[in-house]
């Protein structure tokens, strides 16, 4: 039995109704609960004692109705209304709760009762609650950096998100996530977010997110090259440069998988998912190239659209999305021993043709960007002390927008959030820890050195009470 059971709307203290000790209270074995899709709906018996006054009944069925309208107008418009919850929690349970869309009180038609109310006997009365499916709780679980700890271009790091079960049995609602990069002109940023898939990757996770391409095997006109200006790491032999000196048509410029760049890393289970590739990556001046990626196995291969390049400072460019593996059911490729192979040897294939100029295209890193969940923003304007904030209400309307740091708040000009949650995190004996990874750049360059903070605020999900000690 619950110890608590309320309807409550937080931001009004004084409107709240205890369904244990209000004036309708809750019969005993009388709630019922029915789902379809992501709605449940609760039913229950509600009596007062013998001889309570009208006054105190009407007062009562008034504030379960008021509770009641102000669900429906924050479902109907939340910018001028606050949600209502249905509360619970147990003994030695966290309380937690699940938004209410609607509440309809009726008196039952009993006749010592529908007339008189509790004059001559109890009042029957019967609630429909209709609310979310999960529930949630109420207090936000955090986490924050400070002091630039997170590189601006494929830096990662792994969030806790709980322990045992009160990690949540479903995605969770991201209520806030903030990005402060440490230059002042940064106009681009993504940050995406990805589980591990096994509990002992955790050490070696976060040297997943940046593929050096001069580890990849180099295709036409091709070579190893110095870059000293900006590049992601080193000085020597530590891009692929791209000379176009015979053939400047579409052609392989480099291959790399897994198995190139983290050979020292044992275990590679926690690479399977789907990634957004932004390449780092410039062009000679008054030049115009174009480039293509690919992704698979030897000759069969997934090929993604194409995408011009003009910058003359190393930028992050967008050239598509794959599965790791390409083949994608893992399940299918772990029972037949093939897995190791599947995602070791998943090649990564850029092609490149110079359609104006004499120049070349410098090749430096591929940043895999988590797209499980997704954040992608961009704004003509940015200043010192400024964040980006990206909220998921209740309701599950999102925004992102541009805090400054005169506390104004302004939309961005262009936003994206694709499957924005915190990813469920599978079975509870795991570790519990999501792996994000951050990118940002300005309008002209994407500058290695810089770096960023951040915070997120989540809330994790569960569909009922037993998994939530």
């Amino acid at each position: 039995m619950a110890t608590k059971l309320y309807l409550t709307s937080t931001a009004y203290t004084y409107m709240n109704y205890n369904l244990l000790t209000g004036t309708l209270a809750l019969v005993e074995q009388s709630r019922k609960v029915t789902i379809s899709g992501d709605r449940a709906i609760e039913t229950m018996e509600l009596v007062s004692a013998r001889a309570t006054t009208d006054i105190a009944i009407i007062q009562a069925e008034n504030k379960l109705n008021e509770l009641g309208e102000m669900a429906r107008q924050y479902i109907k418009d939340n910018t001028v209304m606050y949600p209502v919850w249905l509360q619970e929690n147990a003994t030695s349970e966290t309380l937690r709760q699940s938004l209410v869309y609607d509440i309809q009180v009726i008196q039952k038609e009993v006749a010592h009762t529908s007339k008189l109310l509790g004059r001559v006997g109890v009042s029957v009365w019967t609630l429909y609650i209709e609310r979310a499916v999960w529930w949630e709780p109420v207090s936000e679980l955090t986490q924050s950096t400070t002091g630039g700890a997170v590189a601006s271009c494929g830096g990662a790091d792994t969030i806790e998100v709980g322990t045992g079960v009160n990690s949540g049995v479903i995605d969770g609602r991201i209520a806030a996530a903030i990005i402060a990069p440490s230059n002042t002109q940064a106009r681009e940023f993504w940050m995406g977010l990805r589980k591990p898939r096994e509990a002992t990757d955790v050490l070696s996770i976060n040297t997943s997110s940046v593929w050096n391409l001069r580890y990849g095997t180099a295709g036409t006109d091709t070579a190893l090259a110095n870059e000293g200006t900006n590049p992601y790491s080193g000085t020597t032999n530590n891009i692929m440069q791209c000379t176009f000196a015979t053939v400047a048509t579409m052609a392989t410029r480099v291959t790399i998988n897994w198995a190139q760049v983290f050979a020292s890393v044992t275990t590679n289970n926690f690479l399977p998912g789907k990634y957004l590739v932004l390449l780092r990556a410039k062009a000679g001046s008054s030049t115009e190239c174009r480039v293509r990626m690919s992704s698979g196995y030897g000759t069969s291969l997934r090929v993604h659209n194409e995408v011009d390049i003009s910058n003359t400072a190393y930028k992050l460019i967008p050239i598509g999305e794959v599965n790791l593996p390409s083949v994608g059911y893992r399940a299918a490729t772990a029972a037949y021993g093939m897995e190791p192979y599947a995602l070791s040897y998943n090649n990564i294939v850029v092609a490149a043709e110079r359609l104006s100029g004499t120049g070349y295209l410098y090749l430096d890193v591929l940043v895999q960007m988590p797209s499980d969940a997704l954040l992608y923003a961009k704004v003509t304007d940015f200043s010192s002390g400024d964040r980006v904030v990206a909220y998921t209400f209740p309701d599950g309307e999102q925004r992102v927008i541009r805090a400054t740091s005169a506390l104004v708040m302004q939309d961005f000009t262009e936003y994206a959030l694709t499957n924005w949650r915190m990813p469920y995190m599978g079975p509870t004996e795991q570790v519990m820890q999501v792996l994000a990874v951050f990118a940002y750049q300005t309008a002209t360059v994407q500058t290695a050195v810089d770096t960023l903070d951040y915070q997120v605020s989540h809330l994790p999900r569960y569909k009922g009470f037993s998994r939530y000690a």
